[in-house]
């Protein structure tokens, strides 16, 4: 929590700092414009990089109990990071050999607007490579993707 509320805080600074750029550009200041983007840059660069701290986190404790394959928890992570990870995943366990990857995606209960993101989401990522997916039937917060591509 307080890696994401630190690259909350460096995405405030980034948004003020590109404001100020692009209103010292309206002013003519092209020095000044330069300057601020510059820091614009530097805030969005560590916000990435406390996000990305977070995320290796969050994925390590949500999954820390799962020694065997076949299963990836990733509640608590942002779409991008859930995607990114879970494509790396689906890849090795398929050179691993396995089958099946339940995907624990949660029903989306803490999204804006509480509509699952991760899951539409992901069944594009399966459905771009060619794998068969499908909700569990007894839980709508797990997505089963299957290894074996269709071709």
């Amino acid at each position: 929590k307080k890696l994401r509320e630190k690259a909350r805080c460096r995405g405030r600074e980034m948004a003020e700092a590109y404001s100020q750029a692009n209103s010292a550009q309206r002013m003519g200041d092209c020095w000044g414009a330069q300057e601020y983007r510059q820091q614009g840059d530097a805030h969005k660069s560590a916000m990435e990089e406390f996000d990305e701290r977070a995320a290796r986190i969050i994925f390590r404790e949500n999954n820390k109990d799962r020694k065997n394959g076949g299963k990836i928890d990733l509640h608590g992570l942002f779409v991008a990071e859930a995607v990114g990870l879970a494509n790396q995943l689906l890849q090795y366990g398929e050179s691993r050999g396995d089958q099946v990857i339940r995907t624990n995606l949660g029903k989306g209960k803490h999204s804006d607007a509480g509509r699952a993101r991760i899951r539409p989401a992901l069944e594009d990522l399966c459905t771009e490579q060619g794998l068969g997916h499908s909700l569990d039937p007894h839980n709508a917060g797990v997505l089963i993707v299957r290894l074996n591509r269709r071709r």
